[in-house]
């Protein structure tokens, strides 16, 4: 069955519906941004990246691209994770997550490097495969430590702030969830897994929808009181 589903048509449909879910949602909360608190402007800014990305996906530009462009889409939903945390104000709490952001930030940053680098010189199958295992590797530690930082970012906020965080913070974790079930089956099984990658896109819709269900719901106040379990946790 698998075989005899149109995959790329699926693949398709879904990245562009992501795409146009993402572009008007970023439209929409432009003018809502407040709602976001200190991360309004950076979200508005990663669900363009998030839409460009997804047309990168169907437009034919080659694998850099949408490599390229996911890393940039990655970096922005780190940032805005970032500003998530700092929404009070608060900067003196930060103090854990800031190791654990530029461990991030370095993980895409190599990925991004290794791909030009390999996109210049003519490689045989063998490297071929080792450098696309070596990307999935990279892609399954930025979903992972993503993933930490915003179960960490719910739970160390205050119960006033849970109402506010609940949405953002479900979208990035089923976008993040998904990478990291799509990447580790493309480094077990040796292949990419075709099936699954066209459902990317609706994973962001999904993503767009929610935020916008944040600027809908209003924002409260966000006040992120970290205690020592979370701290803890988050160094380590």
């Amino acid at each position: 069955l698998a075989a005899l589903a149109p995959w790329p048509l699926i693949a398709f449909a879904l990245n562009v519906a992501g795409a146009i879910a993402a572009a008007t949602v970023a439209i929409w909360v432009a003018g809502r941004r407040e709602r976001f608190g200190a991360a309004g402007g950076p979200v508005v800014v990663a669900l363009a990246l998030t839409a460009t990305w997804s047309l990168a996906l169907v437009g034919g530009f080659g694998p850099l691209i949408s490599e390229g462009s996911e890393t940039a889409r990655n970096l922005a939903w780190l940032y805005v994770l970032y500003r998530l945390f700092a929404g009070d104000g608060r900067h003196t709490s930060l103090a854990p997550i800031r190791p654990v952001v530029f461990a991030l930030v370095f993980v895409e940053v190599i990925n991004l490097v290794i791909g030009l680098l390999v996109s210049r010189a003519l490689v045989g199958p063998q490297l071929s495969l080792l450098v696309d295992n070596f990307d999935a590797v990279l892609r399954l530690l930025f979903a992972v430590g993503a993933l930490m930082l915003t179960h960490n970012l719910f739970a160390g906020a205050s119960p006033q702030a849970r109402a506010a965080l609940r949405w953002p913070a479900s979208g990035l974790a089923i976008v993040w969830i998904f990478d990291l079930n799509l990447y580790t089956m493309a480094y077990l099984g040796g292949s990419w897994p075709a099936e699954v990658a066209a459902l990317r896109g609706l994973a962001t819709a999904v993503l767009a929808l929610l935020m916008a269900l944040t600027a809908t719901k209003g924002r409260d106040e966000l006040r992120f009181r970290p205690s020592r379990t979370v701290t803890f946790q988050t160094f380590s």
